[in-house]
């Protein structure tokens, strides 16, 4: 019994919660608007995290369904408890997502399309991480 008390205190130390377990929000996910006027649906986006777009988990976005216009792309950062996804869509406005996240996944959100003002509102479901 000592020596398995003393196993599990030595683990312990040597690996902390966590570890080993890098955090990532590259993957694709299904992405389903509701409440708005004109932008309810379900599209798939990609996010590529590797830092690119200024925080330490940002990077590429795509949308690449039909429901939003078609393939469009943009960026995403997490920052904070939050991450916020902007799709430029060519020759017209933008999609902007914002919605809770922590530890590589991603809630439920809200939706904000703009163009100098904001055009629509909805709410925002991200589904499972590589779901689409």
């Amino acid at each position: 019994m000592k020596m398995l008390l003393t196993l599990t205190a030595a683990l312990s130390v040597v690996l902390p919660a966590g570890a080993g377990m890098a955090i990532s929000y590259s993957g694709n996910y299904p992405l389903t608007v509701t409440d708005s006027m004109r932008n309810n649906g379900t599209d798939c986006l990609t996010l590529t995290d590797n830092g690119s777009a200024g925080a330490k988990h940002s990077g590429q976005a795509e949308m690449s369904g039909t429901q939003f216009y078609g393939k469009q792309d943009g960026t995403f950062q997490v920052i904070g408890q939050f991450v916020i996804v902007t799709i430029d869509v060519e020759g017209y406005d933008s999609l902007v997502f914002f919605a809770p996240a922590g530890r590589g996944t991603i809630g439920t959100g809200d939706l904000d399309e703009v163009y100098l003002d904001s055009l629509d509102a909805g709410k925002v479901a991200f589904g499972t991480k590589d779901g689409c």
